[in-house]
């Protein structure tokens, strides 16, 4: 599916494109004179080739109308037909494009794409003359056009969204953007108090010390508690902040201007003070991440890729390949064919191992760097340390865990899972 919405004032504000470039090849033609649509050499739409979709985008101040012209010109267009329209339709006829606002019938209020300053509650003046031209070809991928007068776009022209669907290509599919809870609450010392008693009650119902026939069942019992906790009392980070550089103060400011869009002076007045915020901040992540390249330059050595071949020395291409050739590799390198023997000891020492103290599981939990990705249990750095700077319960909790894993040398299924890392390193070496 290909969903593109277009926002028209002078020329394309945002589009968003097929999934393959090379199926789609944007034309923006905008001319305000009276000779907007005669020939200045090669047509625009005979500079695509073969395969390519067509679509021509902008406002061209010409006015349609209502009424059925060929294949290019639907039965719900708006208002009347004007001299620029007659040029829009014949340039329209004479290279094979259809206007794709005028194919689906909507009420008056999502056809009209431009309001003039004159317009009045008694007399209504919105025209429509922004227009999404589209091969005579593609037709029937259509499924809706329509405008959004209410958008919050700081223009008075309308944006104009086409549904359009093509079936014939392949769709391509994305990964899931793994969620992130969002630990920057925990900073708050309000919040993170309410958490950390969250945890004492969802694990003071565990029997200590932990029986040796229950490690995997408590081990199971202390991650999910601790990853329902996390995803319903502290959440996940927010999605509408498409920009790492955005702030809350700058999120904050646009859902005012779109209170404000009845109000042209204060919208262009927070308009203004959005825009210079979003400067600023831009300008201080960009240092920042300049920064912290230059210190990884100074810091790691240069690398060269390096290809990954068979026993053959034959180059190994495609990521299936890949994985078989490391699995390959992984059961070779710890392959032990050696014969097992016992080992030579004379008596059996009867002599517990020294038990793992709280202390130590605190000094091993505050050791690890905050800020870092969690692992397959999903389990936050960050709640471990709340769990040791209480130093109640749930810290007797995982104490006792962690000591009947080294007495009785039962490991949960889950801590048996490795995920191997490929790092290129110096060819040669």
């Amino acid at each position: 599916m290909c969903h593109a919405q277009f926002h028209f004032k002078v020329v394309l504000r945002h589009i968003q494109r097929l999934n393959d470039d090379r199926w789609t090849k944007t034309i923006i033609e905008w001319r305000p004179r009276h000779d907007a649509f005669r020939s200045r050499g090669r047509p625009p739409t005979m500079t695509t080739s073969t395969g390519e979709i067509t679509i021509i985008i902008g406002d061209f101040n010409a006015k349609i109308g209502r009424g059925v012209e060929g294949d290019s010109i639907g039965a719900y267009g708006l208002g009347e037909r004007n001299g620029r329209g007659d040029r829009l339709v014949q340039f329209c006829v004479e290279n094979n494009l259809l206007i794709a606002n005028t194919f689906f019938k909507q009420h008056p209020r999502r056809l009209y794409t431009w309001r003039s300053p004159a317009d009045r509650e008694k007399k209504i003046v919105r025209n429509q003359i922004d227009f999404i031209l589209l091969g005579l070809s593609f037709k029937r991928y259509m499924k809706s056009t329509r405008t959004y007068p209410g958008a919050d776009i700081g223009s008075d022209h309308n944006p104009v969204v086409l549904d359009f669907r093509l079936k014939r290509f392949l769709r391509v599919k994305r990964e899931k953007t793994a969620k992130k809870i969002d630990i920057a609450l925990l900073n708050n010392p309000e919040k993170k108090k309410e958490i950390s008693s969250k945890i004492e009650k969802e694990l003071e119902m565990v029997e200590v010390p932990v029986r040796e026939e229950d490690v995997e069942k408590t081990w199971n019992y202390l991650r999910t508690r601790i990853t329902n906790i996390q995803e319903k009392d502290i959440g996940f980070t927010a999605t509408n902040k498409k920009q790492e550089w955005m702030t809350k103060e700058i999120l904050d400011l646009m859902d005012d201007r779109r209170k404000q869009k009845a109000n042209p002076i204060e919208y262009k007045r927070l308009n203004g003070i959005i825009r210079k915020k979003c400067r600023e901040e831009k300008e201080i992540w960009m240092s920042t991440k300049c920064q912290e390249i230059e210190q990884l330059q100074a810091k790691h050595r240069k690398y060269q890729e390096t290809i990954l071949r068979n026993d053959n020395n034959e180059i190994i291409l495609g990521v299936k390949a890949k994985l078989v050739r490391w699995k390959e590799y992984i059961e070779t390198l710890f392959n032990d064919d050696s014969p097992c023997f016992p080992p030579p000891i004379d008596h059996i020492l009867n002599e517990k191992a020294p038990a793992i103290t709280k202390d130590e599981v605190v000094h091993a939990i505050k050791a690890q760097k905050s800020g870092k990705a969690t692992g397959p249990d999903k389990i936050n750095v960050e709640i471990l340390k709340l769990i040791a700077d209480n130093e109640s319960r749930s810290l007797d909790l995982v104490t006792a865990l962690f000591n009947k894993l080294y007495s009785s040398s039962k490991i949960p299924s889950d801590w048996l899972k490795s995920t191997f890392v490929t790092l290129p390193k110096k060819p040669n070496a």
